[in-house]
């Protein structure tokens, strides 16, 4: 098959060569699969320029699908190409025919369309066995052909339903990151037409939004109040819109990903719990803070006017998308409640509750509002009658009712601000009193309930509350505890919780520094130094060869009380060692086994040595190869497809998302701004430049940051990937240099605005300061930028640029040293 198919090359459109093919085809020589896939595969050839021989051979195909039924084409398995590559080909050839215009010897669109109907009809059945590379392409090319007009109405009714059902089995079959809402949403139905002028303010909002949520529990958050107050007031001030309108797009923006997050309940049920306490319980302190931050005293009239907006905007469809329900309701199997308004009955009490609006604004703006309806208060009962009781209860409390607490702490979105506060401040005060036990009761409660967490960490600052408990484990006075020994099972019961915790919100040593107080995480991440056995002394091989014998040789009767009490001196520099040279047919249970027993061989004042011996036998013990893990992951996948994921959703009116920080955890912060770059380049051909200046802008500064640690893209951007891009524009792409100065003159805008949001000019409200960081900045970029031009002559574009850059007003009246 695969000569004739070279032969078809060679000699395009050949019949003879065809109906050998459906000869032996007919005669089952050739089984009608191997048929496809061969044929499918063989397109990817450069050389198969001429669309005559793959329009005859789709043909051919479907002529004898239709002829041999029998034939085992409903398997659609081909030892040399999976079914997925198989679909992948189909698709990519039905693009291929999209994109050539109408001819009279051809009509590869319809050969090819009726081909992936076919192909899509097979694979239905075996989306289980597609990797997870290969679905995520799929979804990428299969949304992208979604957007043709011409595509046939049959087609599109069957890869959308496809594109849903592949989105769901990514999700079950794959948890890694890169399978999250920004891919999913890609199976789901447009949103429908926004009437707006201009919709570029709510691409950053919701930029900003997702990144703020998705990345609640890093020290950018939403739970770092002053953070996130300073980088929406720095939009504000860039953009330049009225207060009602920009309030109002952040709202819109919070409604369309609530509304993304419950289409995914099913899929990712968390995922819709967080963007219900957030639209409810977060959302609405936020913007009375922002709106006090800019020094409005008008909240009301401010609030009535974009509440308006956004009721226009996004129209019916969130009374009927989004109820009034948490996941655990879900989850119990109760029904959802099915009045049409119930989300803006619920979402108008959450900002009358807050002062935002008043009773009459919200009558006014949904007649079915009134004030004896607002959701039901289900976190206090008969003995409580306050948050702070609630919390005191909590502390105090076992474990069955710490658990009932949460779940209804959950629930109640109207307290979850006050409560995690109270909670914030509570666990605060316990370790300033050096209160072990009562502090431990806390962190094995938040342990067990992860939903709690993630509400907490909408509200309060997730590192600071890991500080405070790095300061009371460096700070217990071991002396002053009755009963050292028992002291111990709350002591594990923190450094547990915080090694959970930075485990599961992969937080870095850096989130967890103060600069208040000299406190450490590093013995909590990474092994302590480790010597090897030929290096200790004699005393210290004497304990080492006493505990091997106790614990490895068939004679021993066990580890006698004598050797559990050698001095913690000489176990810590044993210990490990004899761990790594324990025999190697031990199992896991038996490692953690001996993990116990050399803990319990430390006195008790020196946990951190024991936190060494614990990371020293996970690095030990082998992580399963069935679970996928990052370093499996095809890393050179993720982020291109984040960006085109990024771009298809905007394009259809859907909430912007693009997790740069997992970007950058794949890919380098040079490679990642270049594939960026090339990625949105089509963008600003193609007349969508205001999508690829907001994109580029949030990736570029502050707003996509997730922490200290996570690098400030617009250096390198100016100075590593500019000058590659320059090189390679021809001095006629005007447009192009154009959507580049774009991209510049507003990162520099928003850059400033983000200095004078952090650390305001108390003298000046003007944003022309030289000593700001994106100031000094630009006035070393227009350096390197006039050394570019001499370089490079009068007909570079980095003379064009620079002349574009120059052009602007707003830009040079706010960098005046520029020229």
């Amino acid at each position: 098959m695969d000569s004739l198919l070279d032969l078809l090359v060679k000699w395009p459109a050949n019949q003879t060569i065809l109906e050998y093919m459906e000869a032996i085809t007919r005669a089952q020589i050739l089984p009608l699969h191997i048929y496809f896939s061969a044929f499918l595969r063989n397109t990817r050839q450069a050389e198969y320029t001429d669309p005559r021989s793959p329009d005859m051979l789709c043909r051919l195909g479907i002529q004898l699908a239709a002829e041999l039924p029998l034939s085992p084409v409903v398997t659609m398995v081909d030892p040399i190409e999976p079914p997925s590559t198989t679909l992948l080909d189909a698709l990519t050839l039905l693009r291929e025919g999209l994109q050539r215009p109408y001819s009279t010897v051809h009509d590869l669109q319809t050969s090819a369309s009726d081909v992936l109907l076919l192909v899509i009809q097979y694979c239905s059945t075996m989306i289980p066995q597609f990797t997870s590379g290969d679905a995520i392409q799929i979804l990428a090319i299969g949304h992208q052909i979604t957007q043709s007009h011409s595509l046939r109405p049959d087609l599109l009714t069957a890869l959308e339903a496809f594109n849903r059902l592949l989105g769901e089995s990514l999700s079950v079959a794959n948890p890694l990151p890169t399978a999250g809402p920004e891919i999913l949403s890609l199976g789901m139905p447009p949103q429908p037409e926004i009437n707006a002028e201009d919709e570029s303010e709510a691409v950053s909002c919701s930029l900003f939004l997702r990144n703020i949520v998705e990345c609640r529990a890093h020290s950018y958050g939403c739970g770092n109040t002053e953070h996130t107050l300073a980088i929406l007031t720095g939009l504000y001030r860039w953009n330049g819109v009225a207060l009602p309108n920009f309030c109002a797009e952040i709202v819109r923006a919070t409604v369309l990903h609530y509304s993304e997050a419950f289409q995914l309940k099913n899929i990712e049920p968390l995922l819709a719990s967080n963007w219900s306490s957030f639209i409810y319980g977060r959302l609405p302190d936020l913007l009375l803070h922002f709106l006090e931050s800019v020094g409005s005293n008008q909240h009301q009239p401010i609030m009535e006017s974009a509440m308006t907006t956004v009721l226009e905007k996004v129209g019916r469809q969130i009374d009927f998308v989004l109820p009034f329900q948490s996941t655990l309701d879900m989850d119990e199997g109760s029904e959802a409640d099915s009045h049409p308004s119930i989300f803006r009955t619920h979402f108008l009490h959450a900002m009358v509750k807050r002062d935002l609006l008043s009773p009459s604004m919200a009558k006014t703006l949904h007649d079915g509002w009134t004030e004896d309806g607002a959701p039901p208060v289900i976190l206090f009962d008969e003995s409580t009658s306050s948050v702070e009781e609630v919390v005191e209860r909590l502390v105090s409390s076992g474990p069955e009712e710490q658990r009932q607490i949460l779940d209804l702490f959950v629930k109640d979105y109207a307290h979850q601000g006050n409560f995690s506060n109270s909670l914030d401040k509570k666990l605060e005060s316990l370790v300033e009193s050096l209160d072990l036990f009562s502090v431990a009761s806390l962190c094995e409660a938040l342990i067990g309930h992860s939903s709690a967490f993630d509400v907490l960490a909408l509200h309060i600052s997730v590192p600071q509350v890991l500080q405070r408990l790095l300061t009371l484990v460096d700070n217990l006075d071991w002396e002053d505890i009755d009963d050292p020994q028992m002291a111990m099972t709350p002591l594990g019961n923190v450094i547990l919780f915080l090694q959970a915790i930075i485990g599961r919100y992969n937080l870095s040593i850096a989130a967890l520094e103060s600069k208040e107080k000299s406190i450490s995480a590093e013995y909590l991440i990474q092994a302590g130094s480790v010597e090897l056995a030929s290096d200790l002394s004699s005393d210290e091989e004497g304990v080492y060869q006493n505990w091997h014998t106790a614990l490895f040789d068939v004679t021993s009767d066990g580890v006698e009380d004598s050797l559990v009490r050698t001095p913690s001196e000489t176990h810590a520099e044993v210990l490990v060692q004899l761990l790594k040279n324990a025999p190697p047919n031990l199992g896991k249970i038996l490692y953690r086994t001996l993990s116990r027993i050399a803990a319990l061989a430390l006195e008790v004042d020196a946990p951190k040595y024991q936190m060494s011996v614990t990371v020293a036998i996970n690095q030990i013990i082998k992580p399963s190869r069935d679970q996928p893990t990052l370093a499996t992951y095809s890393h050179k996948l993720a982020p291109v497809d984040l960006i085109r994921a990024t771009l298809m959703n905007i394009r259809s009116n859907r909430p912007a998302a693009l997790d740069v920080p997992l970007c950058l955890h794949l890919l380098g912060a040079a490679e990642f701004v270049m594939k960026l770059q090339t990625e949105l380049y089509p963008s600003s051909q193609f007349g969508d430049a205001e999508t690829y200046r907001r994109i580029s802008v949030h990736a570029l500064c502050h707003t996509c940051l997730q922490g200290p640690d996570q690098p400030w893209l617009l250096p390198v951007f100016l100075f590593l990937t500019l000058p590659n891009l320059l090189a390679r524009v021809s001095i006629q792409d005007t447009g192009y240099i154009e959507a580049l100065a774009g991209v510049i003159t507003s990162s520099f805008r928003l850059s400033l605005a983000l200095d004078k949001a952090f650390s305001p000019a108390p003298s000046s409200s003007s944003f022309s300061s030289s000593s700001e960081p994106s100031a000094l900045l630009c006035q070393r970029f227009s350096q390197s930028l006039k050394k570019w031009m001499a370089r490079g002559g009068e007909t570079n574009s980095a003379r064009l640029l620079y002349k574009t850059l120059q052009s602007s007003q707003p830009f040079v009246a706010q960098f005046p040293h520029f020229p």
